[in-house]
């Protein structure tokens, strides 16, 4: 592959990669969707919340419900994802500074 068409594939994924975080930034519920086998679940709850928005109480029992459900179809996915995202996942940021997640003794490898 010469530069040219190299640069032109960074720019094409950046550009994609733009676009989706765009996307998520103006429906936020995107992000709950993503990498989650249970996606269509969550979905059904988010309509039925639309739905049902004058009922307070149904609405809290349908909001714990989603947050089950993004939690158990994330696990799932993860489950069913390759060795590098799994790696990835346990690994995290190898930087001094997180901003996402819990960093565990065990699988920092900047301690290494």
């Amino acid at each position: 592959m010469s530069f040219n068409q190299k640069k032109k594939y960074d720019i094409e994924e950046q550009t994609l990669q733009t676009l989706g975080q765009k996307l998520a930034g103006i429906h936020g519920e995107l992000q709950d969707y993503a990498c989650n086998t249970l996606a269509s679940q969550v979905a059904n709850i988010d309509l039925m919340m639309l739905f049902y928005a004058d009922d307070v109480e149904l609405t809290e029992a349908l909001k714990e419900i989603r947050n089950k459900l993004i939690t158990t179809g994330r696990a799932d996915y993860i489950k069913k994802s390759d060795i590098l995202t799994n790696l990835s996942l346990l690994v995290g940021r190898t930087g001094a500074q997180h901003r996402h997640g819990t960093r565990h003794e065990s699988t920092d490898i900047s301690k290494a």
